[in-house]
């Protein structure tokens, strides 16, 4: 049928790939570090930075986080403007380029938050990834890619929150720096390795086209 056709459609037909375990896992490791993961993983530590700068914290990293929306505006504008100039936008390069932005400001969270201004940055870059995700990575997904993906994307997505929830839980970052299991640079860096899986998990898929639909699948290989 023509909708078994269409890229975006997200059809399958007889001939679109099986799904089994070592698609769900690398679309799953995708989702596990390219989406919510610094959020989650920020607001986890809020009693240490609430005890470091005192209730503005709480304040301005909702309003770091609220301002990545800005984001989604700035990104559609642009994809107008190239829409218009006949151009298309390169989803695979944004995405590992978001993914190379997403480690270095895990890296600034580990290191680098001493003045609330940096904090307010961190949440500010980690809400645009998180809601650029929504579009960014499920825009490439559904033209390229089974819709089923996108289920297990998010379910990456859920599963890092729950990783990064039992480092804290673990970790205690209500109690005196001392007295912690280990520090808040320590934990960050714990979450570091999802967003490089991430990575390497898209490489992978794009490579080899795993789950790409067969129409898509023409178009990655190129003439």
């Amino acid at each position: 049928t023509l909708l078994a056709e269409l890229p975006g459609s997200g059809h399958r037909d007889n001939h679109a790939p099986c799904i089994g375990w070592k698609a769900y896992t690398l679309f799953g490791m995708f989702g596990s570090g390219s989406c919510w993961l610094l959020i989650s993983a920020i607001f986890l530590e809020s009693s240490v930075y609430l005890d470091k700068f005192g209730m503005i914290a709480m304040n301005r990293m909702t309003i770091g986080y609220n301002l990545g929306t800005c984001c989604v505006a700035l990104f559609s504008v642009a994809g107008s403007i190239l829409k218009r100039c006949g151009r298309e936008i390169n989803y695979p390069a944004l995405i590992y380029a978001m993914g190379v932005l997403y480690m270095v400001a895990i890296l600034v969270a580990a290191f680098g938050i001493n003045s609330i201004e940096t904090l307010m940055v961190v949440c500010f870059l980690g809400g645009s990834f998180g809601w650029l995700s929504g579009i960014v990575h499920f825009a490439h997904l559904t033209m390229r890619y089974d819709n089923v993906y996108g289920s297990i994307v998010n379910a990456g997505d859920a599963a890092s929150g729950v990783l990064v929830a039992m480092l804290a839980f673990a970790q205690h970052p209500e109690l005196g720096e001392e007295d912690r299991l280990f520090g808040t640079s320590t934990y960050y860096l714990l979450c570091l390795p999802l967003v490089a899986f991430s990575l390497v998990a898209f490489w992978y898929i794009e490579r080899t086209k795993l789950g790409a639909l067969p129409v898509a699948a023409a178009i990655l290989e190129g003439p």
